[in-house]
């Protein structure tokens, strides 16, 4: 939840940011932060920062006749998720786009 959060917000921030627009900080921005909490989240969660990402192993065991975990796929889901929601309210309620 927490690197999903701050990807989310690092993306929310310097994307919609109106000061921002027409400059090239989009990409190293971004890139830096998904390496710096791949690095950082990669072992703890296995690098699931999106929840479609996160669910992927659980369905492929389900699939192929291994028991899925449903901790596992709930984790998953529901701490990204719960990462992007708290990241757009976070932004929009301090109001880090500056407009006004």
């Amino acid at each position: 939840m927490v690197f999903t959060f701050l990807l989310c917000l690092v993306i929310l921030t310097v994307v919609m940011a109106k000061a921002l627009q027409g400059n090239q900080i989009y990409g190293p921005a971004i890139g830096i932060t998904l390496a710096t909490i791949g690095a950082a989240g990669g072992p703890l969660s296995g690098g699931a920062f999106n929840p479609a990402i996160g669910i992927n192993p659980w369905l492929y065991r389900g699939f192929f006749g291994d028991s899925p975990n449903g901790r596992v796929m709930i984790l998953n889901l529901v701490g990204p998720l719960l990462g992007g929601a708290l990241a757009s309210y976070f932004d929009s309620f301090a109001n880090l786009r500056g407009e006004g």
